[in-house]
């Protein structure tokens, strides 16, 4: 899958683009989400995570990325998947990298990055 050459979307996150019900189905299931992180992994212009299926199923790692890329559209999403896990990388232009260590390596801890 190739990138968009594009000009990239500011770093800024928009909440205004989801609903409130939106919003909070979107920390739900966020939490839901990293709370199934078995592994991290540093990406030259992002970062991946290895979610437990058994923990988090699928629908919830594809319904997240669903919201996030409304409210988030710097980023590019990737979903990897086989029979036990998948990976989700989020990756994107130069900055976006420091942007999600300090968003995600704060909220979701222990998974510091």
């Amino acid at each position: 899958m190739t990138k968009p050459t594009a000009t990239p979307a500011p770093l800024a996150c928009n909440l205004q683009a989801l609903t409130a019900a939106q919003r909070s189905e979107h920390s739900v299931r966020g939490q839901r989400l990293f709370g199934a992180v078995r592994e991290w992994e540093e990406l030259a212009d992002g970062f991946g995570f290895r979610l437990d299926l058994s923990v988090a199923p699928l629908e919830e790692a594809a319904r997240w990325i669903e919201l996030e890329r409304h409210c988030c559209p710097f980023l590019y999403f990737a979903l990897d998947v086989n029979y036990e896990e998948a990976w989700v990388r989020l990756t994107g232009s130069a900055g976006v990298k420091e942007f999600l260590r300090a968003q995600f390596g704060s909220i979701y801890l222990p998974f510091r990055m």
